[in-house]
């Protein structure tokens, strides 16, 4: 697949604006890369769509992104989830102030995360739990599935080709995603995995 990127500002550091790539592509990409993901996320059972044993893997206290069975959308609805995750936060807080029962609040935020993450390593875990329950022929259809969601030809980087891969451009031959192209749909699901 082929990707385009463009540079959204995420703050200003006082010298110079700090931006973070985001990813697009044509509609016919995007329908495909979310039909070839659909592959990972889900699998029928007694005729009705369940969540896929990868699926399954992601932690049930996580709030973005989560797949849903529901046809009209590929994910829940974020300001529900974000919802439940304020309520969450909100309960605990009224406990503490009862109980003192929490004592510690701690928020993170992982700097470059989707640039951050090596596709090598993610493909190599997503392989490794699908050796569990695939048989070889499906295993070798699932490793290009996984190549083709997971290595995106970037068109218009040009000469933006420094900001866009830091410190490694002058050894960037072909210029593929760094990380996990976030903006476009497969990436939320992938970053969940990993």
């Amino acid at each position: 697949f082929e990707a385009l990127v463009y540079f959204k500002p995420k703050k200003f550091d006082g010298e110079r604006f700090i931006s973070r790539p985001i990813h697009t592509a044509d509609l016919i990409t995007q329908l495909s890369i979310v039909s070839i993901l659909n592959i990972l996320v889900f699998d029928v059972k007694n005729e009705e769509l369940v969540l896929s044993n990868l699926s399954k893997t992601i932690p049930s206290n996580f709030y973005g992104n989560i797949p849903t069975t529901n046809p009209k959308n590929l994910f829940y609805p974020w300001q529900k989830k974000y919802r439940d995750y304020i309520d969450k936060i909100t309960n605990r807080y009224n406990t503490y102030c009862e109980t003192n029962e929490y004592k510690y609040e701690i928020s993170l935020d992982l700097v470059n995360f989707f640039p951050s993450i090596n596709p090598l390593v993610l493909y190599s875990d997503i392989y490794d739990q699908l050796t569990v329950y695939c048989s070889n022929d499906e295993l070798d259809k699932y490793k290009v599935i996984l190549k083709k969601l997971l290595y995106l030809k970037v068109n218009n980087i040009g000469s933006y080709k420094a900001e866009y891969y830091g410190e490694l451009h002058d050894s960037i031959e072909t210029n593929f995603t760094l990380g996990i192209p976030q903006g476009l749909p497969h990436a939320y699901y992938l970053s969940n995995l990993y």
